[in-house]
């Protein structure tokens, strides 16, 4: 019975309805920022655009298109002071694609500015706009028009001088400030999340909501006669809320919103959703709970949209080390239908049909490597000859057999954490290794002084991120 339970640790984990049908071994780096996709040059093909790691240098923008052929041309952006992506579109109305994006100049100050395309067939390269802001570089963007002007808002979450800020197009290539305040109400918690928009309470005004480092949250409103003024503030019993979007509703009804965090004294991941009961009076309809594993949750942001076809949106919830795919099936009921892997530090999510087959595609980027997952009744999906998904595992020890210590080598072309347990012949546990990152460890007496006892073990190597593929190797003690 043993050994066969040790030999169902060989055996891959299939997800029931969505398969990965395109793998890009580069993504964002760190879990700050986002991975923005937009078609920038307009040749009918999507660009990603994300902050990534180049030779060990961090502050480095990347574009990188997806051909019709299936190849990927990547290019880089490389600038010593723009390090962080948030959103993508013709801010000013200009017909050019803008970037917007974060950075700092070491020691000193904030920044915000716009990128811009030269035409209207060129990537966003040229800085064209910036402005000084307070001290957190790394507070989330985002952009809505939210007093319908057919003007974008950038709406820009702040650490010193005000706490928050909206700015807006005033002409080509120059903004203004339109509103700023530092929400006094609570003055020990900030804003800290992304910002969701919509008309949530169906009373004729955009409201739009962001949410704090310590469990508050806030609702505002744009009224076209007295302008941005805010309309609640309450509380949820969770932290670091940096994830906050939209949900549109597929049965006719009001939009939800959903706040993301993590309540660090039961080590637990909480998404809240959100939906207006009364005019500026909202209620929690469901909470959902996931572990996380790595002893401390990082940064990652969820979307919503249909995958399925149904023409009802779904939820790709970031819960590292997942992103657990929320269903609608009515009015104010949702559950968990699926999950696909994410990355170990949190993962940027975005929905949008990447290829042009008129079907949704799930991107996940995070770990410095992208994954593009599409749904597929069953599991089994069109064959994917743009891009295989390259992954592999090797794992070798020498010396073998070996006495006192042998170096076990090991590698995936899957970026992440390998695990490295031992086994003896009935298949018992004996020794469990750290979720490491290197090539190669040794085991023995080099390790941690504790020699195996002479005879056969196996050595099982898992990446921590897809669970698969596993590879056990045999090791011999004299």
């Amino acid at each position: 019975m043993r050994k066969l339970m040790l030999l169902s640790l060989l055996l891959p984990l299939v997800y029931g309805d969505f398969i990965q049908k395109y793998y890009l071994p580069k993504g964002l780096t760190e879990y700050y920022g986002q991975i923005c996709v937009a078609d920038v040059d307009r040749d009918n093909n999507y660009e990603f655009i994300f902050r990534s790691c180049l030779y060990g240098i961090t502050d480095a923008l990347f574009i990188c298109k997806l051909h019709h052929s299936g190849q990927w041309q990547i290019d880089s952006l490389i600038t010593r002071t723009w390090f962080l992506v948030w959103e993508v579109g013709d801010f000013d109305r200009d017909g050019l694609f803008d970037i917007l994006v974060r950075g700092a100049i070491p020691t000193q100050y904030a920044l915000i500015g716009i990128l811009e395309s030269p035409d209207s067939f060129s990537y966003p390269t040229e800085e064209v706009w910036r402005d000084t802001i307070g001290g957190c570089s790394d507070n989330p963007n985002s952009v809505f028009d939210i007093d319908n002007d057919g003007i974008i808002e950038i709406f820009n979450n702040e650490d010193e001088l005000y706490c928050f800020s909206i700015r807006k197009s005033i002409g080509n290539n120059q903004y203004a400030t339109v509103y700023e305040t530092n929400l006094d109400t609570f003055p020990g918690d900030s804003p800290y999340s992304t910002h969701a928009c919509g008309y949530f309470d169906w009373d004729g005004k955009n409201e739009f909501v962001m949410s704090g480092s310590s469990g508050f949250y806030w609702v505002y409103e744009y009224d076209p006669d007295s302008g941005y003024h805010q309309v609640l503030c309450d509380y949820i019993p969770t932290g670091n809320e940096r994830d906050c979007i939209t949900i549109p509703s597929g049965f006719n009804d009001r939009p939800y919103f959903m706040i993301k965090g993590t309540n660090y004294a039961t080590g637990r991941i909480q998404a809240f959703i959100f939906k207006a009961v009364a005019d500026n009076t909202y209620q929690v309809i469901k909470t959902f709970e996931f572990p996380y594993i790595y002893g401390e949750c990082y940064h990652g942001f969820s979307s919503a949209g249909d995958l399925d076809g149904d023409s009802v949106p779904e939820i790709a919830l970031e819960a590292l080390p997942w992103v657990y795919i929320i269903k609608q099936v009515g009015n104010d009921s949702f559950y968990v239908w699926d999950r696909v892997a994410g990355a170990v530090t949190g993962s940027s999510t975005r929905i949008l049909d990447v290829d042009h087959n008129g079907l949704n595609d799930l991107v996940v980027s995070g770990n410095n490597e992208t994954r593009i997952y599409e749904y597929s009744p069953g599991g089994v999906g069109e064959k994917n000859t743009a891009l295989p998904v390259p992954v592999k595992m090797h794992l070798s020890a020498q010396p073998n057999p070996f006495s006192k210590s042998v170096r076990i080598s090991f590698g995936s072309t899957v970026i992440g954490p390998i695990r490295l347990t031992v086994y003896d012949l009935t298949g018992r546990l004996v020794k469990t290794l750290k979720t490491i990152e290197q090539y190669a460890v040794w085991l023995g007496d080099d390790e941690s002084g504790e020699k195996l006892p002479a005879g056969i073990y196996f050595i099982r190597a898992e990446n921590t991120i897809t669970g698969v593929p596993e590879l056990l190797q045999v090791l011999k003690v004299e």
